[in-house]
């Protein structure tokens, strides 16, 4: 359990699939799509890309769930495959420092890389600082985008 204050972060396997995805609904509350999943295809749909529920993050305050992003795993490779903030607390830098978060965690698992789709529409809201190492990919209705997230030689933190 880490704290991004006055929040409280807690890894995936302290819910149930039921639970993830009333979470995940929640936070995408006026998002530009509408969207909505139940824990069986939740846990279908994630299971199948490599969920890893001790790598997707959930923050609270005051016990009540308020964003969360869900890691999909596959071998030194992570993927964003969720990443959702309740609209109480968007535009706040939260997102920014979440991500900043999840990319500390996967240089600590040995991760190469973390991806990222995104609508277009969306990527004014994606931070596209230097010290992550952007690469933004085009394919057609998603932008893909890669952070680098291993240390470059002689890079110290």
């Amino acid at each position: 359990m880490t704290t991004l204050s006055p929040l409280v972060c807690r890894d995936a396997t302290h819910y149930n699939s039921h639970q993830l995805a009333a979470i995940l609904t929640e936070c995408f509350t006026d998002y530009v799509i509408p969207f909505t999943l139940d824990g069986p295809i939740f846990a279908t749909r994630f299971n199948a890309e490599g969920l890893s529920l001790t790598a997707s993050r959930i923050w609270s305050a005051n016990n009540n769930p308020v964003a969360l992003a869900i890691i999909v795993r596959r071998g030194s490779r992570c993927r964003l495959a969720a990443f959702a903030i309740h609209p109480r607390w968007r535009r706040g830098g939260l997102g920014k420092a979440m991500l900043g978060q999840l990319l500390r965690e996967a240089r600590q698992r040995g991760d190469s890389a973390m991806w990222l789709g995104s609508l277009p529409a969306m990527r004014q809201a994606l931070p596209c600082t230097t010290e992550w190492d952007l690469y933004v990919r085009k394919p057609c209705a998603v932008l893909w985008h890669r952070w680098r997230v291993k240390r470059r030689q002689g890079q110290h933190h």
